[in-house]
């Protein structure tokens, strides 16, 4: 929501990008493709959302599609890097980046076990 409605995106005031000077101001073209980030992120949580509560055959689907998503955020990363001097401090979505990519690969491989493959043995079971 914050992406999609307030005023500068989160832009300036979370990820800590600094302010571009220019005329015309340059600051409208990033805060508008950070509101159409923002509107695919509600999407998205409409679409899980929906998963969660009456599609749960579809958990793997949901994230593997997370974990595309977090391959393709580190891979624009890496294909347009914006350096340090671009914040003024690490914005809280590159920091992590990495640990849900690693949360969203267990959860997968966790939805895609069969029911009851993995029992306990503790408790001196036969």
């Amino acid at each position: 929501l914050i992406h999609f409605l307030k005023g500068d995106s989160g832009v300036h005031s979370i990820a800590t990008i600094i302010r571009f000077a220019g005329d015309p101001d340059p600051n409208q073209i990033i805060y508008m493709y950070s509101a159409l980030w923002g509107t695919q992120q509600l999407i998205t949580v409409f679409v899980f959302a929906a998963v969660l509560l009456r599609y749960r055959n579809l958990l793997p689907l949901m994230y593997l599609l997370l974990i595309l998503e977090i391959c393709f955020r580190m891979t624009v990363g890496a294909l347009h890097p914006m350096g340090e001097e671009y914040y003024a401090r690490t914005p809280p979505g590159k920091l992590v980046n990495l640990p849900l990519f690693l949360v969203s690969t267990i959860m997968l491989f966790l939805s895609l076990r069969i029911p009851g493959t993995w029992r306990s043995t503790a408790g001196g079971g036969a």
